[in-house]
């Protein structure tokens, strides 16, 4: 395996890392949308929940965009370039996500609570829709000119595609933050998470259903040929895991079901890089233009040098987050004791 490609599945590890762990956040910012009006205890607990972490959580976007930057520049420089309206509105929603959670405290008011709650739940989900708009369209292959950079427009990076991967990772993510709230949400809420728990997978299954045989004609190879193994593995594990997120949904185990969450979160990330290796960014009308892990890689000392300081670093941050889940927990509330 060459350094080009360590570094591939390096990032893509980055990648999952924080889908799983910023997932659960802005998968409960999903869920919020839903609570009941009359039911402000519900909105109260949920915030809660991802009180101790969500900020510490965004650190691994941050991560995967510093690497990006420093292994393959060509490609960070050509997603500005070629998603430039939509980073400018996901940066807006990750603002105003970030200051509802204060800001909805400072008045009693009705009013103002439900103005913040909103702009709590809207921004959650139009940062996991941009995700899934740009995720698409990097699938489908975007048009990349002789310098990989894009020349087509906005309005052409919104098509049914798109909003079909959209849709889809804020129904999966909303089940990975509804398993999450199981976890740790008291009896009061028990009830209405297992509810949205249940209608969160209905749509993430159907929608992955889809999203796989759509995604299977684009991959610009036979990776059931390829690399059957790798296949068979990441595809068994994503059917298994939501079979079993169902099953201990059912009784209230939510921490095997968050296990199990992970392990397709991650199985998802890993089929799509399976799929694609060893593009980055895929020129669908004209493949020579696309950038690959090879013609848009830093050069190789520099790679090893960025390599030794992740390898001293990474561990930190891993070991740090693990810490802080354990010692942080969510406060006010009564662990569910459902495992």
């Amino acid at each position: 395996m060459d350094l080009n490609t360590v570094w591939y599945f390096i990032i893509g590890i980055v990648l999952t890392g924080y889908l799983i762990l910023d997932g659960y956040n802005l998968g409960i910012g999903i869920l919020s949308l839903f609570t009941p009006n009359e039911k402000d205890e519900y909105r109260k607990q949920l915030l809660a929940i991802i009180g101790p972490h969500w900020d510490g959580n965004e650190v691994w976007l941050i991560v995967f965009g510093g690497l990006l930057f420093a292994v393959f520049p060509p490609v960070y420089a050509a997603l500005l370039s070629a998603f430039y309206l939509q980073f400018i509105v996901l940066l807006l929603a990750f603002i105003f996500r970030g200051i509802s959670i204060p800001m909805r405290d400072r008045y009693e008011t009705i009013s103002w609570k439900k103005f913040w709650d909103l702009c709590f739940g809207l921004s959650s989900f139009v940062i996991v829709l941009l995700f899934g708009i740009i995720a698409a369209n990097l699938i489908r292959g975007i048009p990349l000119n002789e310098n990989g950079m894009m020349k087509a427009g906005f309005l052409m990076t919104l098509n049914p595609f798109a909003f079909l991967m959209g849709f889809f990772a804020a129904a999966l993510l909303s089940l990975h933050g509804a398993i999450y709230a199981g976890i740790h949400g008291n009896s009061d809420i028990r009830r209405f998470i297992f509810i949205m728990t249940c209608i969160a997978w209905a749509f993430t299954l159907v929608l992955a259903i889809l999203a796989e045989i759509i995604i299977f004609n684009y991959a610009p190879g036979n990776v059931v040929k390829d690399n059957p193994v790798l296949f068979t593995i990441f595809l068994l594990l994503l059917i298994g895991s939501i079979a079993y997120i169902l099953r201990s949904a059912m009784f209230s185990r939510y921490l095997r079901a968050f296990f199990a969450s992970i392990i397709l979160i991650a199985s998802v990330v890993s089929l799509l890089c399976l799929y694609f290796f060893p593009y980055l960014l895929r020129c669908g009308a004209d493949p020579s233009k696309s950038l690959t892990i090879y013609n848009a890689g830093a050069t190789a000392p520099a790679m090893i040098v960025i390599l030794i300081l992740t390898a001293i670093a990474m561990p930190i941050v891993i070991g740090y987050s693990i810490y802080v889940h354990f010692k942080l927990k969510p406060s006010g509330l009564v662990q569910s004791g459902y495992y």
